[in-house]
């Protein structure tokens, strides 16, 4: 599954102030839907994802392996992210300091479950 990313601030608080978010022990999932935005706004043709991790989490080689380990719960679940994405969609996923330690089992139990929720609200 190809999927662009989101790169510039303005869109990752444009997630975050205009979205909804759900929060699990390993990581934050935020979402914003352009279904309901107006005609006017431009929409991006497909899914974006956006990774980001805090200071807060350790050193850049803490960073790198929680996104590295958030960027594969949705490449592995790729068919369950498809199904739910029929239209334009930006979801942010952000390390917690409990994702370097967590095991990878359990992230992907919540991140399923998360997917879940998203698939009722859309």
């Amino acid at each position: 599954m190809r999927y662009a990313t989101i790169k510039k601030r303005r869109d990752f608080l444009k997630v975050r102030d205009g979205g909804k978010y759900q929060a699990r022990r390993s990581f934050v999932i935020q979402y914003f839907s352009y279904k309901t935005e107006s005609s006017s706004e431009v929409r991006p043709p497909e899914f974006r994802l956006g990774v980001t991790a805090t200071k807060r989490i350790g050193n850049a080689v803490k960073r790198n392996r929680c996104k590295r380990r958030l960027r594969a719960l949705v490449q592995k679940n790729k068919d369950r992210v498809q199904k739910i994405l029929t239209h334009s969609m930006d979801i942010v996923l952000i390390a917690r300091y409990t994702t370097p330690d967590i095991d990878y089992a359990t992230m992907e139990k919540e991140f399923i479950g998360c997917l879940g929720l998203l698939e009722k609200e859309t």
